[in-house]
């Protein structure tokens, strides 16, 4: 039984990507997962969020998280520039989600360029 329902859910998604969603369903990215960008080190965070070494180390960099958990809430808004929101894949959800999908999100986004 588990193996046909796999089945069934792979094949759902297939179609869901081919812009074919099952009715009362839609495709939406996955929950992002924050990370400093490429060009971000520890001498961008000292300089502009004021963090010395051992608040912004464990023995590696903290992550954002742990960062905006010493800043929160004062330094939110410069806090912001220095991570980029990466979406691990996407997901089949019903339409009552929130999260607005993937093709409708996809034509808002080249709506700035016209």
């Amino acid at each position: 039984m588990e193996t046909w329902i796999k089945g069934v859910r792979e094949f759902a998604y297939r179609e869901a990507e081919q812009g074919r969603p099952p009715p009362g369903w839609k495709l939406v990215d996955k929950r992002a997962n924050r990370k400093w960008r490429n060009d971000i080190n520890e001498d961008h965070l000292a300089r502009n969020l004021g963090l010395k070494n051992p608040e912004i180390y464990d023995t590696k960099l903290k992550s954002p998280a742990q960062i905006e958990k010493i800043l929160c809430p004062a330094g939110l808004k410069v806090f912001d520039q220095f991570i980029v929101k990466e979406s691990s894949g996407k997901t089949l959800v019903p339409d009552t989600d929130k999260r607005s999908s993937v093709k409708e999100r996809a034509v808002t986004d080249f709506d700035s360029l016209t």
